[in-house]
């Protein structure tokens, strides 16, 4: 008869263990507030290290609302941003253009939440 441990030992490695977090980097590349369709959706599982390193030849910033996080672009500038995959779901990433040189002083720039999200951040549970 086998102990009791080397069943469970069995079991994990017969349905899988549970996979470890990793760190991914992701190469999105902005061209006029659009990013090509591949690059429109990320995924990640919860507890994995997201990078970013993204490019645009327009002056912006991105947000990915539901974590809090956002990154001003500036054209030919590439810039990372990191975090950690805390919740799981589907988040919205939304790209805000900057001002045109004719716009008001100290006016947000015009922003559609309604409109489709630039990618989609799909964090699935571990």
């Amino acid at each position: 008869m086998r102990p009791a441990w080397a069943l469970v030992g069995s079991l994990a490695l017969a349905f899988g263990a549970a996979a470890e977090p990793v760190a991914t980097l992701h190469e999105l590349q902005l061209v006029n507030g659009v990013l090509p369709p591949e690059q429109r959706l990320i995924r990640a599982l919860k507890g994995d290290a997201v990078r970013l390193r993204i490019s645009s030849n327009q002056a912006g910033e991105l947000h990915l609302h539901a974590y809090r996080l956002s990154l001003a672009l500036q054209p030919g500038q590439p810039a990372e941003l990191a975090f950690t995959a805390h919740a799981s779901g589907r988040f919205r990433f939304e790209w805000h253009a900057a001002k045109s040189p004719g716009a008001v002083p100290g006016a947000a720039p015009p922003a559609d939440h309604h409109a489709a999200p630039l990618a989609l951040l799909e964090v699935r549970p571990r």
